[in-house]
C-alpha cells in the first residue's frame, strides 16, 4: 500500500495533506496526474501533514522522495527538518534530477532599444547555455538572446536588441528549453507605458511656435509617449515616468523636496538649460556649473559654433549619427571634476559636455547644456533630437495603469508549466497598488490581473510573475 504526499500547496487553496493508503496500482495513476505547481513548495506544512500521517499509522514505512534538488530559500530552512521527519519513519530513498540545473528568469531591465535579461541557475560543473525568447501576444518569437552561463556559475545575462516600436509588442520572455512558471515573465505596462510630464519656467509661452521652452519637446515626444503639462507639483500628483523642466529652476522647498525623492525613488529628471538655470543652479543637477553661459559665435565672441563630436561609449545615443549640420552656440559649462567624463553622455568638438548624467537613488538626472528651444542651438530642429529624447525615455521606468486599491480580477493564470489558462476558483482578486510586493500563491497565482471587462487586452493588465520574487536556485 502506497500514501502520496506533494509538497506545494494544491491549487484549490487547502492545506498540504498526505492521502489515504491506497494500493500501488491507484496510487500509479494519482502519481501520473499530478502536475508541477506554479508556487513555492511549503515543506514546513507537508512536515505537519507527514506527523499527522504517522500518528495514524504509527508503523514504520518506506520512502520514495522525489526532489527538485533546490533549498527554496524562500521557506527558510524547512527542507532538513522534513527530510530528517522522513528518515526517521523508515529507509528512504532520495531521487533528485542533477543532470540539468535548475533556472530561473527574473523580470528584465530595460534599456535603450533592448532589454536586458538574467538567467539564474545553481552552479554546475561545465559551462552551458540558455535561450529566452521574446514572444508577442499571439505567441509568435519575434527576438532571441543565448545567455551564455561559465561553469560553476550562478547567474548570467545578455540583450535582446528591439527597437522601441517591436519591444512594445512583446508581452512574454520564456526560457528555453526549461518549460515552467519560474522561466516565464508576463511583461505589462511596466515595460511599456511611458508618461512624460513637461514644466517650463513661463507656460503661458510654452507653446509659441519656433520659440516656445516646450513646443519642440511636445513634438518630438507626443507620436512616442503620453504628454502631461503642469507644475511639477502638479505632475507628481500623479504616476509619471519621466519630468522634463525646460529652463526652469527648481528653489529650496517643498517643489525640490517632492522632486528629490521622486527621482530617488525611481523617476528620470530631464532638464534643460537656460538663462535662469544659468544664473540659478540647483542641486538636482548631474555636474557642478559654472556661472553664466558660454557664447560660441558671435559679435563678442572670437569661438565659432561648434559641432557635436562622436557619442561615447557607454552612453545610451551611441548608435546615432551627430549630423554636421547640428551645431551650438551657446551653451552651460561644467566645472572641471574627476568624473565629468563618465558622466558626459554627449560632448561638443572642442571636448566640452552637451549631456551629463547622474544617478540618484533608483532614478537618473539628466541636463542637456543647451536649451530646448532653438535659441542657443539648432539641435531641437534635427531628427537626433527627436532620438535622443526617445532613448532617454525608453531609460526610464514604466509606470502601471492602475492606482489605488481598486481590486484587480485573475484573467489567466499560469501553470507550473507556464501555460496560460483559466483561472482556478480559489484565485482571488488583488489590489492594484499591491501587485509588485505580492509573492505567487495557490490564492494569487502568476498570471495576468485586470478587469474582466478587458480580458482581452492583455496590454492592458497587470503582470504577477513567480520569479520576480524568487531568490538565485542553490
Amino acid at each position: 500500500r502506497v500514501a502520496l504526499l506533494a509538497t506545494a500547496p494544491p491549487a484549490t487553496g487547502e492545506r498540504i495533506a498526505t492521502t489515504a493508503l491506497m494500493p500501488a496500482e491507484e496510487a500509479g495513476a494519482r502519481l501520473a496526474a499530478l502536475r508541477p505547481r506554479a508556487w513555492a513548495p511549503d515543506r514546513a506544512a507537508a512536515l505537519e501533514a507527514l506527523a499527522a500521517f504517522r500518528r495514524a499509522n504509527p508503523g514504520p514505512f518506506a520512502t520514495l522522495y522525489v526532489a527538485d534538488g533546490v533549498e527554496h530559500a524562500a521557506e527558510g530552512d524547512a527542507f532538513t527538518p522534513f527530510a530528517t521527519a522522513l528518515g526517521e519513519a523508515g529507509p528512504m530513498t532520495l531521487a533528485r534530477a542533477e543532470a540539468h540545473p535548475a533556472r530561473v528568469l527574473p523580470p528584465p531591465r530595460a534599456e535603450a532599444d533592448r532589454l536586458i535579461v538574467n538567467v539564474l541557475q545553481t552552479p554546475v560543473g561545465a559551462p552551458t547555455e540558455a535561450t529566452v525568447l521574446a514572444r508577442t501576444g499571439d505567441g509568435r518569437a519575434i527576438a532571441s538572446a543565448t545567455v551564455a552561463i561559465p561553469a560553476e556559475a550562478t547567474r548570467a545575462e545578455a540583450a535582446i536588441d528591439l527597437p522601441i516600436e517591436i519591444r512594445n509588442q512583446v508581452v512574454r520572455l520564456d526560457l528555453e528549453p526549461e518549460a515552467g512558471a519560474a522561466g516565464t515573465v508576463l511583461l505589462d505596462e511596466r515595460f511599456r507605458r511611458r508618461p512624460v510630464g513637461l514644466s517650463s519656467a513661463l507656460d503661458t509661452a510654452a507653446d509659441a511656435p519656433l520659440t516656445g521652452d516646450l513646443f519642440y519637446l511636445e513634438r518630438a515626444l507626443a507620436p512616442y509617449a503620453e504628454i502631461r503639462r503642469g507644475t511639477p507639483e502638479q505632475l507628481l500628483s500623479r504616476q509619471i515616468a519621466v519630468l522634463v523642466l525646460a529652463d526652469r529652476d527648481v528653489p529650496e522647498g517643498r517643489e525640490r523636496e517632492a522632486l528629490t525623492r521622486w527621482v530617488e525613488q525611481g523617476g528620470m529628471l530631464i532638464r534643460f538649460a537656460g538663462p535662469r538655470l544659468a544664473e540659478r543652479p540647483d542641486p538636482l543637477l548631474p555636474v557642478a556649473l559654472r556661472a553664466g553661459e558660454r557664447q560660441l559665435g558671435g559679435a563678442l565672441s572670437w569661438d565659432r559654433p561648434q559641432a557635436l563630436a562622436p557619442f561615447p561609449e557607454g552612453s545610451p545615443f551611441v548608435g546615432l549619427t551627430p549630423p554636421a549640420e547640428v551645431t551650438v552656440e551657446r551653451q552651460v559649462l561644467a566645472e572641471p571634476s574627476a568624473r565629468l567624463t563618465d558622466r558626459s553622455w554627449a560632448r561638443l568638438a572642442d571636448g566640452t559636455p552637451l549631456v551629463t548624467s547622474e544617478a540618484r537613488g533608483q532614478g537618473r538626472i539628466v541636463l542637456f547644456h543647451v536649451t530646448a528651444n532653438a535659441e542657443w542651438s539648432n539641435l531641437p530642429l534635427s531628427g537626433l533630437f527627436v532620438d535622443m529624447l526617445r532613448r532617454l525615455v525608453a531609460l526610464s521606468s514604466g509606470v502601471q495603469g492602475s492606482d489605488g486599491e481598486a481590486p484587480l480580477a485573475p484573467l489567466e493564470i499560469l501553470d507550473g508549466f507556464g501555460r496560460l489558462g483559466a483561472p482556478s476558483p480559489a484565485a482571488a482578486p488583488l489590489p492594484a497598488n499591491r501587485v509588485e510586493e505580492t509573492a505567487a500563491s495557490p490564492r494569487h497565482p502568476p498570471g495576468w490581473y485586470g478587469s474582466a471587462g478587458r480580458a482581452e487586452d492583455a496590454a492592458w493588465g497587470r503582470a504577477l510573475n513567480l520569479s520576480a520574487h524568487l531568490p538565485p536556485p542553490r
